[in-house]
């Protein structure tokens, strides 16, 4: 997304957090081959969707993933684990 790429990606995890089907790519079921080809193929051949997806990927990937918040949340994450180990 950083790149103003759009994002095939299959739907698993927390994956969804970032990809939004349809807005700044697609999300298909883990497994599905065909239908990830099949978009793939999708954003080859249609350039006015793949630039307007790989924009508003990088949109949502700078409003929303900024390093600063990335490194404290995952500091956050870090503290509560080592606090909670300590309390056993």
């Amino acid at each position: 997304m950083a790149f103003h790429k759009p994002i095939v990606a299959t739907n698993v995890g927390g994956i969804s957090e970032v990809v939004k089907d349809g807005t700044n790519g697609f999300l298909v079921p883990s497994g599905d081959y065909k239908l990830m080809a099949a978009k793939m193929i999708m954003l080859l051949n249609d350039r006015t969707l793949r630039h307007q997806m790989g924009n508003e990927g990088f949109s949502i990937q700078s409003n929303n993933f900024l390093d600063d918040d990335m490194v404290n949340s995952i500091e956050e994450l870090y503290n509560h684990l080592i606090k909670s180990q300590a309390t056993k």
